[in-house]
């Protein structure tokens, strides 16, 4: 939603901070160590990325992959504050047909969630700490899926290749 709704914009937000997105063959691959474990697995095991990486640098791999994909010029899709995102956002829910606004851009048929992301994001810039998870999101501990699951401790960060994938996806997929 905020990727498609960002295009419409020809905006994408940036934010404070990292996200511990994990791609999701790592997750079956996890799920299968944990079923096939020896030993007792432990009560809780959080199933993330291990090494995250910034909201900015996620976001700048998208919009790289975006402009090339869709043939726009290297400037045409820039990021800025979540926050100011956000404020587009709602001009353009404000002044287009409703029906067409939320079809174009979809983040506006979740305006109390993305005013949390909003204000997380202002939380992480007062406390300056760029190591916080992004848009609010909570730090998990990884090292009992790392103790179990060899593939989750040698998992690469997310970066351009990742974002090439899910772009490809979302542009077969009507993004």
């Amino acid at each position: 939603m905020i990727i498609k709704s960002g295009l419409a914009l020809n905006i994408l937000p940036k934010a404070i901070g990292v996200t511990s997105w994990i791609p999701l063959d790592a997750v079956a691959e996890a799920i299968l160590d944990v079923a096939f474990v020896k030993e007792s697995p432990p009560l809780t095991i959080n199933l993330v990325h291990p090494y995250p990486t910034t909201w900015n640098s996620i976001m700048e791999a998208i919009r790289e992959s975006l402009t090339q994909n869709k043939g726009l010029s290297s400037d045409a899709l820039q990021l800025v504050p979540f926050n100011e995102w956000y404020a587009a956002l709602r001009e353009a829910d404000a002044r287009g047909p409703a029906e067409r606004v939320a079809s174009e851009m979809p983040a506006t048929k979740i305006p109390e969630f993305i005013d949390s992301l909003v204000e997380s994001d202002k939380h992480a810039i007062e406390a300056v700490n760029p190591n916080v998870e992004a848009i609010g999101m909570t730090a998990l501990d990884t090292s009992n899926i790392q103790r179990i699951s060899q593939r989750i401790r040698d998992l690469e960060p997310i970066g351009m290749k990742d974002a090439a994938l899910w772009v490809k996806y979302w542009l077969q997929h009507g993004l």
